[in-house]
């Protein structure tokens, strides 16, 4: 019961490392983060639509289960994961990776 409440409690906090960078890179005006046919899918999606709306990803709900569920997919490695594209989005991926290794294995 312990290890289980320690993995949920890192994934947790890998999600809201994931999400922070996300949002710092996007607020940041990284370059190719608003033209969406070039922008990395490493990063958390646009939440808002072509036209400037609102999409599903809006919601903080959204957010967090988004998040969650990528910290989770990557660090058990069980599914596909998005293909980085930059040099930071390498080595943050291979250090959730170890980290991912070093609790499950």
């Amino acid at each position: 019961a312990v290890v289980s409440t320690q993995s949920t409690g890192v994934m947790h906090w890998n999600a809201c490392l994931y999400y922070f960078l996300s949002i710092e890179i996007i607020e940041k005006g990284y370059p190719n983060v608003t033209d969406l046919d070039s922008r990395s899918n490493f990063i958390y999606p646009p939440s808002v639509d072509m036209d400037g709306h609102a999409n599903k990803y809006a919601s903080t709900s959204m957010k967090y289960a988004f998040s969650l569920y990528w910290s989770t997919q990557t660090m058990t490695t069980i599914g596909e994961v998005q293909q980085p594209t930059e040099v930071w989005e390498y080595f943050y991926l291979t250090f959730v990776f170890l980290v991912g290794v070093m609790i499950f294995a």
